[in-house]
């Protein structure tokens, strides 16, 4: 077990058959973690519950994959830079 593994806990989740998670950042209360998906040629971030891994909604990044991922202290918001067109996207959390 790896050092967040140790401070978190033990919990893991396969997100995907394929590709990976490039970036991921919690909710600022830890109930939610945004991941930065890549799948082949897709690209989206999904928001997951903590606890159970479940898919609480994706939001789409068209085909651009995220370089850098934030939220906000309140939970209310998540920000992505994306490379293709060098593009800022800011979703609402709790609506996607």
């Amino acid at each position: 077990m790896g050092f967040f593994g140790k401070l978190l806990g033990s919990k893991s989740y396969k997100l995907l058959k394929e590709g990976g998670a490039d970036l991921v950042r919690f909710g600022p209360d830890g109930s939610w973690v945004t991941a930065a998906l890549s799948v082949g040629r897709d690209r989206s971030l999904a928001m997951l519950d903590a606890a159970s891994g479940a898919v609480l909604r994706t939001l789409s990044t068209g085909k651009a994959l995220a370089q850098c991922l934030a939220v906000s202290r309140d939970g209310a918001w998540v920000i992505g830079g994306v490379i293709d067109p060098n593009t800022v996207v800011l979703w609402d959390a709790r609506t996607g």
